[in-house]
């Protein structure tokens, strides 16, 4: 569980910093466009256009924390689906691995879990990423 609120916390803060760059360029961008100075006051008028661009960063920033989550996910899903091969591929090693730079560090990690573990880990995984789509709008979902 604390791992999983790392991750979240790992997301979040990239999510933020890479979203106020680019809130930062865009805002200068359209200032420009506008023929405002940097530090010139938004005239009423034009508020509205500063406003969605502060809602569409914010949009954003928290698409990219789902996508984050939902990549990390993945790639956890690959290393446990590895361990399950190596867990009922035998002994001859000549499993193919999705992720074969990791071949002794997951044949390690087999040797500590059971099957119905892994299984388990690979259920949980995918009911977590199952929850994170359910919280997105249906517009930011992956549809196969």
């Amino acid at each position: 569980m604390l791992a999983a609120g790392e991750l979240v916390s790992i997301a979040q803060t990239e999510a933020e910093a890479e979203s106020d760059a680019r809130l930062s360029d865009e805002t200068a961008s359209l200032r420009r466009s506008l023929g405002l100075d940097p530090e010139e006051k938004v005239p009423p008028k034009l508020r509205g256009q500063f406003k969605r661009l502060e809602e569409d960063s914010t949009r954003r920033a928290k698409r990219s924390v789902h996508d984050a989550l939902d990549r990390t996910l993945i790639d956890l899903t690959a290393v446990f689906r590895d361990v399950l091969a190596v867990k009922l591929g035998g002994e001859n090693g000549a499993m193919e691995l999705i992720n074969d730079h990791l071949r002794e560090q997951l044949i390690d990690y087999a040797d500590r879990l059971t099957p119905e573990q892994t299984l388990e880990c690979l259920e949980a995984l995918n009911a977590a990423r199952d929850r994170i789509s359910r919280n997105v709008p249906r517009s930011w979902r992956w549809r196969p």
